[in-house]
């Protein structure tokens, strides 16, 4: 009588619950928009991971609707929900201040916090380790406020999202950063940052559920019969998809082989695909857009997996349930991460281009200074550099101050710096220079004396899957997609990009 589907009844609901969500078919929530994999906003402005997928079902079940209402950050939503902006924050953890506002469903997404450094930092194996450092952490955040409380002695450093807290860990303003596997991999590889691995574990686990404003029980108990009647086998059925395989408690060696098996079969599909793609560069422009399309909606498909692949890999490595004594399996797990990250770097480039080619890239302009993109990707270039004596110059006197995407022009720098130093030999040398063109623009120049190329590849490498060499002349893998997303980039921003190169004797 009240609108209420059969399954309503089945779960539970009493009288007074189904009148109220007749009357409130659409529930307001909050949320991190970035928590991939757990809960996030896909492409589409949906809500997505395994939080959405929970949502879906619950809302199938009291016939009612889910919708974000676009809060900025988690800081902002959880605002939002306090004001009544908001019905529920999904996927959050209980804790004594949070329970004042909301009341918690039963947790449906478990998560433990680890320590993340740089390949080149310290290993800090426990929290204790970090007496006197100072970290990042999102502020709000449950393990932000414990740390702060349980450990007075580590500097807490609040940012508004993980991003930034990454970014600051890989450019070592920070000495470390406490988060999640699943989550800080897929941010990780999605941000190319290929400096920041997993040291240590922390004691913290949280469990995550819905927290719903205290003022609306109906709902809240509602929510959690409808979350209550999910059987097992289907809430196994969300994790696999998002999570991926799952360590456990001690070191098991079949798992080793399954964690290769996968790796092997991506790497052979992105073989077969990256065959594909070249074959379809030279078919007709629509066959074009389809591809560029389709790889622009695949991200999370195939990066979910690769994550958990890369992200227990290390946690093994590292000794997270129990210790690796056979050197051959630890052979076989640096193998299986190395894969991963390289991997990682070509899917990364094939979507990142897709995208852009697709029209789908969104520049997120602001005016920032240029000094400070250029000065954060020598931070991450340098050990890269160092390991081969490479020097590099920089000739960057003047602030600059332009209007752009930081973080495309970050990616613009890193790419361009690492290309340089990959073909540059021992003891070479990089300059990096930053100055006012003749006409009134901005030069931004990276010249290296290193191998060139040859006359005849110049316009070739700018096309994709083109590289400068053939494979037996350089010791480095590369995908054939870097300078093409660099020229792509610069001109989404109005900007030109020119190669000039010499063979044998460098490149600029």
């Amino acid at each position: 009588r009240l609108g209420m589907g059969a399954s309503a009844q089945d779960i539970g609901l009493n009288q007074e619950e189904m009148l109220w969500l007749s009357k409130h078919p659409v529930i307001k929530v909050s949320l991190d928009p970035n928590l991939i994999p757990l809960i996030f906003i896909n492409d589409n402005g949906e809500i997505d991971g395994i939080g959405g997928d929970y949502l879906k079902i619950i809302s199938e079940k009291l016939n009612i609707k889910f919708k974000w209402i676009k809060n900025t950050t988690f800081v902002d939503g959880m605002e939002k929900t306090k004001n009544g902006e908001a019905d529920l924050v999904a996927l959050l953890s209980k804790t004594e201040e949070r329970e004042k506002h909301l009341t918690f469903t039963d947790g449906f997404a478990s998560v433990t916090q680890m320590i993340f450094n740089r390949t080149d930092g310290e290993v800090y194996a426990n929290l204790d380790a970090l007496n006197g450092k100072t970290i990042a952490q999102v502020g709000g955040y449950d393990t932000t406020e414990a740390i702060k409380r349980d450990f007075p002695g580590i500097n807490v450093i609040e940012v508004d999202s993980l991003m930034d807290a990454l970014v600051l860990l890989s450019t070592g303003e920070v000495d470390a950063h406490v988060g999640t596997i699943p989550i800080n991999s897929y941010n990780i590889t999605a941000a190319g940052l290929t400096n920041i691995k997993v040291v240590g574990e922390t004691p913290y686990r949280s469990e995550n559920g819905f927290g719903i404003r205290t003022d609306l029980p109906l709902l809240a108990s509602a929510m959690q019969k409808a979350l209550k009647s999910i059987p097992e086998q289907q809430k196994a059925e969300i994790d696999r998809r998002w999570i991926g395989l799952q360590p456990e408690n001690t070191v098991d060696y079949k798992l080793v082989w399954q964690i290769a098996a996968i790796s092997t079969l991506i790497i052979l599909f992105f073989v077969y695909s990256n065959h594909k793609l070249q074959e379809s560069r030279q078919r007709a422009e629509a066959a074009n857009d389809a591809k560029s399309n389709f790889l622009a909606n695949m991200s999370h498909e195939i990066r979910t997996p690769l994550n958990a692949i890369m992200g227990f890999s290390e946690a093994m490595l590292n000794g997270l349930g129990g210790e690796i004594t056979n050197p051959k399996h630890r052979e076989y797990l640096r193998d299986i991460k190395g894969s991963g990250e390289h991997l990682a770097t070509v899917i990364k480039d094939i979507l990142d281009l897709s995208k852009i080619e697709s029209g789908k890239w969104v520049l997120n302009e602001q005016s920032f200074l240029l000094n400070h993109c250029v000065e954060d990707a020598l931070k991450i270039v340098t050990p890269q550099a160092q390991s081969k004596q490479i020097a590099i110059d920089l000739d960057m006197n003047t602030p600059t101050q332009i209007f752009g995407d930081d973080h495309a022009f970050r990616r613009i720098l890193i790419n361009l710096l690492t290309n340089a130093i990959k073909f540059t030999g021992q003891n070479g040398q990089v300059r990096c220079s930053l100055k006012p063109s003749r006409l009134g623009g901005i030069r931004l120049e990276i010249a290296d004396n290193g191998i060139g190329i040859p006359a005849n590849r110049l316009e070739d490498v700018l096309n994709p899957f083109e590289q400068s060499h053939t494979d037996h002349l350089i010791n480095e893998e590369g995908t054939g997609l870097g300078l093409p997303i660099v020229k792509n980039l610069v001109e989404l921003h109005g900007g030109t990009f020119e190669l000039e190169s010499e063979e044998g004797n460098g490149t600029k």
